[in-house]
């Protein structure tokens, strides 16, 4: 399995250029503060419209010392967390560029429904 690491510092531009590997993970992805949060995923959002296919075909994970993030494509998809390296804090769902339609969790303490 090809595997891609970045560094925040070598800037989230470089997203696409290691979308070919099919793990990238971007270590000090949210820099602690909210506009470096708020800029990783704008990057990741964009990257995601503009190559679909290779962001479905890629698992893309940013991590920082406090939150992990995944690229969760169409379709159904299975998140087993570990609560070795993951908090119980909760979790959070975000549907960037559109809707997300039909979400439904289980497991969760307050679970979604067919939305």
């Amino acid at each position: 399995m090809e595997e891609a690491v970045l560094e925040a510092n070598q800037g989230l531009n470089d997203i696409h250029a290691s979308l070919p590997a099919s793990k990238l993970i971007v270590m000090g992805a949210f820099g602690g503060r909210l506009d470096h949060t708020l800029s990783t995923i704008h990057v990741l959002m964009k990257v995601s419209l503009k190559y679909p296919k290779k962001c479905l075909d890629t698992q893309i994970l940013l991590i920082d010392l406090h939150s992990l993030m995944l690229y969760v494509g169409p379709g159904e998809t299975k998140i087993f967390p570990s609560t070795r390296y993951e908090s119980a804090k909760g979790c959070g769902l975000i549907p960037l560029g559109g809707r997300a339609n039909h979400v439904r969790t289980t497991g969760l303490r307050w679970n979604l429904g067919d939305y």
